[in-house]
């Protein structure tokens, strides 16, 4: 991989499943992808986007005391230069519609190949360089 692609700002993860978020962990890692932020609280995430600038983010749909849809309504209006993917275990059509309705980038269904993981991710992190330019910070 071409080291180029990697983002200078971290990549956000949240997902309340700490088994899943140590899969990406490794999966980031063997990809030569260390600059990442785990995040297993959803609740928190609102004050991490506004200490931390992201290149992008991984999102779980269905989390307890604050859900993936709520977040993705939080992304398109306070960080909509944020590409969000959003991996869970809904494989329904309409859930995958409703994401990106609501401003999802990319939407994966678990359990996630690691290399679509990646190419998603890289994707979503060169989209989210060009969106930058139209919703600056």
């Amino acid at each position: 991989m071409n080291s180029e692609k990697f983002p200078r700002s971290p990549i956000l993860i949240v997902d309340d499943e700490e088994d899943i978020l140590q899969s990406y962990k490794m999966a980031l890692r063997m990809n030569n992808i260390n600059n990442f932020t785990l995040c297993s609280d959803p609740r928190l995430v609102a004050d991490m986007l506004m200490q931390t600038a992201y290149s992008a983010m991984i999102l779980d749909l269905f989390m307890p005391h604050v859900s993936g849809r709520e977040l993705l309504d939080l992304m398109r209006e306070k960080h909509p230069a944020i590409p969000v993917i959003v991996v869970t275990g809904s494989d329904s059509v309409s859930t995958a519609a409703e994401c990106m309705k609501r401003g999802a980038f990319d939407y994966i269904v678990k359990p996630v190949e690691d290399s679509r993981l990646i190419s998603g991710l890289l994707k979503a992190i060169e989209s989210g360089e060009l969106r930058k330019g139209m919703y600056p910070r």
